[in-house]
């Protein structure tokens, strides 16, 4: 599986597999990080997976109105963060951006492209990606 071998320990499919029965049994102690970019992350199945102190990262939910079980969240004395992208500064982007760059010079990262397609494609690269399941980016190039 690709995602292993990226070194990823543990693979669950969210459309088949029941997330919270696979994290406990994989970690029964709970997992210290549950980052979500789904966009519509539920709370009501990762806190009862989370370890004492675990942090829950969220982004892409934007629109989303989520509850958060608050009597679970501070028992477990969980830390909660929101991500997004669109208010960091120029220099906050520019800084993640070389740490990003240097991390894939390293081979550190690795990203899935599924096809590199040509700018004039773009309305057809739209099109896939609304109507396919890929798996892997669409580069677009000039």
């Amino acid at each position: 599986d690709w995602s292993i071998s990226c070194g990823a320990d543990l693979v669950v499919d969210y459309r088949t597999d029941d997330i919270a029965v696979e994290l406990k049994k994989f970690s029964p102690k709970g997992i210290n990080i549950y980052w979500d970019a789904s966009g519509k992350p539920d709370l009501e199945m990762a806190l009862p997976v989370m370890a004492e102190r675990g942090a829950l990262i969220l982004m892409a939910s934007r629109q989303e109105n989520v509850a958060l079980p608050i009597g679970p969240f501070y028992r477990k004395n969980c830390t909660l963060y929101g991500f997004t992208i669109t208010q960091l500064n120029s220099k906050e982007l520019a800084d993640g951006a070389s740490i990003i760059n240097d991390n894939l010079k390293k081979g550190h990262l690795k990203a899935r492209v599924h096809e590199i397609m040509s700018l004039s494609r773009t309305a057809e690269a739209h099109k896939l990606v609304e109507e396919s399941d890929l798996f892997g980016k669409i580069l677009l190039v000039p």
